[in-house]
């Protein structure tokens, strides 16, 4: 009974491609339906950080079969896989008038640092990930910008954990626990060492990192820190 067998294998294996279609189908139309909404969302997060004319949008494209592909996984062209057929892009326009391109590929290191920080603020309660770490997120800034971004990162803080490499007081003066990162001179060789911060310290470095009068420094630094605890509520 061998094409009996063969034909009820391959009207399986139809069947099964016709329950696949529908569902990369209906995942893909939830997923341009999201995608309108997160880049919206997004754009609006990266605006307010200091990049008031930048619009980002999600790309959901099909994925492209190749010659290697199974026969069975591939629908007009597209390669499906567990979870669908689809390929999404996250592209950035940082200007008006600009067209929209990978963000990898035209972000600086202070401007993907602070597209993330939107995302991430966006997508925080749903985002399986617990920490995020931000680097050269203040390149770029400074002033009352710096500020907001130190409350965003507040705020993400609230839902995962956040590190962040800052050498602006403003955005230092928002963290819970601050470690200071510094070279020493050992025996002939340098080695670099991170300590915790106590209250008192912590002051310090903030006022450091201010620069200006040793006094008023200090003050300014006290000043910023009792902001960010009031800020926590």
């Amino acid at each position: 009974s061998h094409e009996e067998r063969r034909a009820a294998a391959e009207r399986a294996v139809a069947a099964a491609r016709a329950r696949a279609e529908s569902c990369a189908a209906a995942l893909t139309a939830a997923r341009v339906k999201a995608s309108r909404e997160l880049a919206a969302r997004a754009t609006e997060a990266v605006r307010a950080l200091g990049m008031p004319r930048a619009e980002v949008t999600l790309g959901v494209e099909p994925r492209a079969a190749t010659a290697a592909d199974p026969p069975a996984l591939v629908f007009d062209g597209r390669r499906l896989g567990p979870t669908g057929w689809d390929r999404a892009e996250l592209v950035l326009a940082p200007n008006p008038g600009e067209e929209p391109r990978p963000l990898a590929h035209i972000a600086s290191g202070g401007e993907l640092s602070r597209v993330m920080l939107g995302l991430r603020r966006v997508l925080s309660v749903a985002d399986p990930v617990e920490t995020y770490v931000f680097d050269e997120v203040d390149a770029g800034i400074g002033g009352s910008m710096a500020e907001v971004v130190g409350r965003e990162l507040r705020r993400v803080a609230r839902e995962r954990q956040v590190l962040c490499i800052t050498h602006l007081a403003p955005i230092a003066a928002c963290a819970d626990a601050q470690l200071l990162v510094e070279k020493q001179v050992q025996k002939g060789r340098t080695r670099t060492r991170v300590r915790p911060l106590d209250a008192g310290e912590r002051i310090d470095e903030i006022a450091r990192m201010l620069g200006g009068d040793a006094a008023t420094a200090r003050a300014h630094a006290q000043e910023l820190v009792r902001a960010a605890r009031r800020g926590r509520g």
